[in-house]
């Protein structure tokens, strides 16, 4: 099966089982988006080549154009509301990063902008800043900074918070992986606040994603010693990294993805 015939069928999956936000109206704009996507996918693999190649030229806008605008309405509609607050979401992640138009980027900007000089410190932030979590590539370093400051200053939502904390330490990760930046980013400042989400708010999703990084960063790093890998070779015996301490080792990880 192609890679565009498992996309459609991953957003299908996903919009089968989107969680109501007992809203009508925005549930409507979701399902809504999320059906213009899967119909996206669907004229996407028509315009691709015999080579896997796709010609420009039959590539259909992305829907998100037009959502960009829906939800922006929605926003204003609600405006100083815990309503408002799902929406913003939406726009500065999913709507930013698809709007491929300067428009759907300024948006993306001025909806972050409002979350965080009016909605810091919503309880109902908790329910969806997890989907900002990789906003930073789009809108940049600085406005998600900002966001998470007030966040974790004014919210007093665990989840809220958590999400927050990750999300700052994330950001500051991911400064470091840029090759345009002039001066690495602060990794011991990534560190705390990853131990701190580890530590304050164990048990929720934002506490296992930065127990995943703070592993990398005290274990995986070059000149530190390699964790142990134990398994078994193709006669059953257990087989451990270890066992070929001093020799030089390639180890090569894959799967199904």
């Amino acid at each position: 099966m192609k890679k565009i015939e498992w996309a459609v069928l991953l957003l299908a999956g996903l919009a089968i089982g989107a969680p109501a936000h007992g809203d009508d109206e925005f549930d409507a704009l979701t399902s809504g988006y999320d059906q213009k996507v899967s119909e996206w996918y669907e004229r996407l693999a028509e315009a691709q080549t015999e080579d896997g190649t796709y010609d420009a030229a039959k590539i259909p806008p992305h829907p998100a154009e037009e959502y960009v605008r829906a939800f922006e309405a929605y926003a204003k509609k609600h405006a100083r509301t815990p309503k408002a607050v799902r929406a913003l979401v939406w726009i500065a992640g999913v709507g930013a990063k698809n709007a491929p138009s300067g428009k759907g980027l300024a948006a993306g900007k001025a909806a972050l902008g409002v979350l965080a000089e009016h909605h810091a410190a919503d309880g109902v932030l908790g329910e969806v800043i997890s989907e900002l979590v990789f906003a930073w590539g789009h809108i940049g370093w600085e406005p998600m900074r900002s966001f998470y400051e007030r966040v974790l200053a004014e919210n007093k939502d665990d989840a809220a918070l958590s999400w927050a904390c990750f999300g700052l330490g994330f950001l500051i990760y991911n400064q470091n992986l840029d090759p345009q930046r002039e001066e690495p980013a602060d990794l011991d400042e990534a560190i705390r606040l990853f131990r701190r989400t580890v530590k304050e708010f164990e048990g929720t999703s934002a506490a296992d994603w930065a127990e995943g990084f703070l592993f990398e960063l005290e274990h995986l790093q070059i000149g530190q010693k390699a964790p142990e890998i134990v398994g078994e070779d193709e006669d059953g015996n257990e087989i451990k990294l270890s066992h070929f301490h001093g020799r030089v080792v390639v180890i090569d990880f894959w799967g199904f993805w």
